[in-house]
């Protein structure tokens, strides 16, 4: 009835009976309730193949199971995994969500086909391949500018052109980020001279991303996955200070590291964002759904390897984008709101000091730089300049800026350098904001060529056009919500990606279970307990069967039996060596009995037995740090005194281990002494089985065979 109980609360069972009987009724309501509501215990199934999963299995001969089913009905992917059961609820709601936004589903096709750099390319040349694809159906979704479930959101007109828009949206952002790990391939003098000190470049970046940097004097870095996920960001300014790699040059070329170059730049703290955040789109009316959703989603995210295959869709999500800037919606220039300060003022008050912005955010560059950025002084002017701006703003605008113990403010009113940057930024914005300005193609300028880096220059004039355009390019005008309708596609294809890893994490755990299954018959092949001689699917030997007969430690033990080391042992002496295989955690023996001199030869002999085994593991690929069981002497000294008929209270004393405890290790002695009797009978030894009976008939006594016995008076 307990166990009725148990199992009601571990999920297994949807009702279940439990009877209590009580002397009074007192504080039993409580107890009932607490009992019978609290949370239920978290259970963690530690299954593990062993060899004695592989001989058991083995013995059955003809039906015996296939090493695939036998996985699937171990208790790990049975139906009490709780991890199992877990991801496949997570995978079931976002299978329910993404029939509930697609509009169709037809024979899946390639819409955004990913292209990789190749490592061994050279490095002004951006190739790529078409493995991977997004298939068309699942861009296909209903039109949040009607409710999500209406018949117009899955009938508006504009489904198929969002479908294509993204497309070309997507396919921006992902040539954008190959070439820019491209780019930071290229030789130093060359993305020195792109990115020289006082280089005016645009920039895409959010509120967010330069809230942090705008709290303190010297700035701060640019965060790139702060903010909102379905929210366009600003298209602003910024002069370059430093170009710098966080990791030293990896050959004689001078090339850095993908991805590790950053830029300093100085830029305009942002205000809010004069769009919608259009995050309800996505949920509708069920919000707390989609928070839901939302944590599965950033689970995934940070869990997934990249460098893993996807199997099914092979979803280039996961390939192309880094960890968690790969949940942002890829809006493309065009829906981005363009910044420019209300007047020059304006925009030296809002100045700030940012680091680590990746290429990814850099749009383009300008042919002028600041005028008097070619001194060598010059950086170190403008962020001293700039500090003692940030702080005489602050208090002007009674803002918060955090001074470090480190900073020193200059005490100067004279800021000729910033004067000029902020000069230079404002006048760019201007001129480009009228059209006036020439921005350079970035890529082209960093030496990258290729039909991708033609690709990426053809896509940024389609997409950084007005929406209104009437343009045949720009494709989604009819969509009265282009923004909502966006992330509303990116989030089902995060969903499907979603999907595939879960699918992915499922696979790989059974697969690692096949892969130990497999090692560990090579192992025991080697090692005689499997016959590979016969024509018959695979058979034991007469010592896989004697394994058989142990439970745990039955590949150590027929080890020992084969080559002799137990084979003229006394009764005592068997059951203080065969001591050396009881597990018991809490059975911990500080300092531990010595070992009697004459049994010493034999544990330095079963060690050197256990080395062998695990020498032919690391062989077959099998790193397990414990075997099925360890050679552990700290109970032989105790095991020998009690199976030579010392009393328990000296056993105690010789031990310092909590009574329970011992009886407990000398209880799993005397059931290994058992099975290692019926192993030495298949093994036809009745002689040494004699002799392993009168063992456990010496350490099968008194308490240990009766522990209702135990007085705590017996010890003094």
């Amino acid at each position: 009835m307990q166990m009725a109980g148990r199992a009601g609360r571990r999920g297994v069972d949807s009702t279940g009976a439990v009877i209590v009987m009580a002397n009074s009724i007192g504080r039993i309501k409580f107890a009932l309730t607490e009992m019978l509501v609290s949370h239920a215990t978290e259970l963690n199934s530690q299954f593990r193949v062993t060899y004695s999963t592989v001989l058991n299995n083995t013995n059955l001969g003809d039906l015996q199971w296939p090493p695939q089913e036998l996985v699937n009905r171990s208790f790990l992917f049975a139906s009490g995994d709780p991890y199992k059961r877990g991801f496949e609820k997570e995978e079931k709601f976002l299978r329910e969500n993404i029939d509930f936004t697609t509009v169709f589903k037809p024979p899946s096709q390639p819409l955004i086909v990913s292209t990789v750099v190749s490592e061994t390319a050279v490095p002004n040349v951006v190739t790529g391949n078409s493995d991977t694809a997004i298939p068309t159906s699942f861009t296909h979704v209903r039109c949040p500018a009607h409710p999500l479930d209406s018949n117009a959101s899955a009938l508006a007109p504009c489904i198929g052109e969002v479908a294509r828009y993204y497309q070309d949206c997507y396919r921006w952002r992902q040539l954008s980020e190959e070439c820019a790990v491209a780019a930071a391939k290229q030789p130093k003098r060359i993305l020195r001279k792109v990115f020289a000190p006082g280089r005016l470049v645009l920039l895409q970046l959010s509120t967010d991303d330069v809230r942090e940097a705008s709290r303190y004097l010297y700035g701060g870095r640019l965060d790139a996955v702060a903010g909102s996920k379905c929210l366009p960001k600003w298209v602003t300014m910024g002069v370059v200070l430093n170009m710098c790699s966080s990791t030293l040059e990896v050959d004689c070329q001078k090339r850095f590291t993908p991805s590790d170059v950053k830029l300093t730049v100085l830029t305009w703290r942002l205000p809010p964002s004069p769009m919608a955040d259009r995050t309800d789109a996505i949920c509708g009316t069920q919000k707390a759904k989609s928070e839901e959703e939302e944590t599965i989603l950033e689970f995934w995210e940070t869990r997934y390897n990249p460098r893993q295959t996807l199997r099914h869709h092979q979803l280039p999500i996961y390939d192309s984008m880094t960890r968690r800037k790969r949940a942002f919606t890829p809006f493309p220039p065009q829906m981005m709101p363009a910044y420019c300060p209300e007047s020059e003022n304006d925009s030296r008050r809002r100045l700030v000091y940012v680091t680590h912005v990746p290429l990814m955010a850099v749009l383009a560059v300008f042919g002028d730089r600041v005028k008097g950025s070619r001194r060598g002084s010059f950086v170190r002017n403008v962020v001293r300049e700039s500090k003692y701006l940030r702080e005489s703003v602050g208090a002007t605008m009674n803002e918060e800026v955090e001074v470090g113990e480190d900073d020193e403010v200059n005490e100067a009113e004279d800021l000729p350098h910033v004067t000029a940057v902020n000069k230079a930024l404002f006048e760019c914005a201007q001129r480009r904001l009228s059209g006036e300005v020439v921005i350079l193609p970035l890529w082209q300028c960093l030496g990258l060529q290729g039909p991708e880096v033609e690709e990426w220059m053809t896509l940024t004039k389609k997409l950084s056009g007005p929406l209104s355009s009437s343009s045949k390019l720009v494709a989604t005008p009819q969509c009265r919500d282009p923004i909502g309708h966006l992330n509303l596609v990116h989030r089902n294809l995060r969903r499907l990606a979603a999907i595939e890893c879960i699918s992915g994490e499922l696979e790989s755990r059974r697969d690692k279970v096949l892969t130990q299954y497999g090692a560990r018959v090579a192992v025991l092949e080697e090692l005689g307990f499997l016959d590979t001689t016969s024509t018959r699917p695979r058979c034991l030997t007469r010592k896989g069967v004697a394994a058989c007969e142990i439970q745990q430690v039955g590949v150590l033990v027929c080890e020992m039996l084969f080559t002799g080391s137990l084979k003229h042992q006394p009764p005592a002496d068997l059951a203080a060596l065969l001591s050396c295989f009881v597990r018991d955690s809490k059975v911990k023996v500080a300092p531990p009995p010595p070992v009697p001199d004459h049994l010493k030869p034999a544990v330095q002999e079963m060690q050197e037995t256990l080395n062998r085994i695990l020498r032919v593991q690391e062989k077959h690929g099998i790193w397990d740090e414990v075997l099925d069981a360890d050679v552990s002497p700290n109970l032989v000294g105790a095991t020998y005194a009690w199976a030579c008929g010392q009393p328990f209270s000296v056993i105690v004393r010789m031990t310092g281990v909590a009574e329970g405890h011992l009886l407990r290790a000398f209880q799993r002695l005397a059931e290994l002494l058992n099975q290692v009797v019926r192993a030495c009978r298949r093994l036809g030894d009745e002689a040494l089985a004699s002799r392993v009976i009168d063992a456990h008939l010496a350490i099968n006594r008194d308490m240990v065979r009766m522990p209702s016995l135990y007085v705590a008076d017996e010890i003094p």
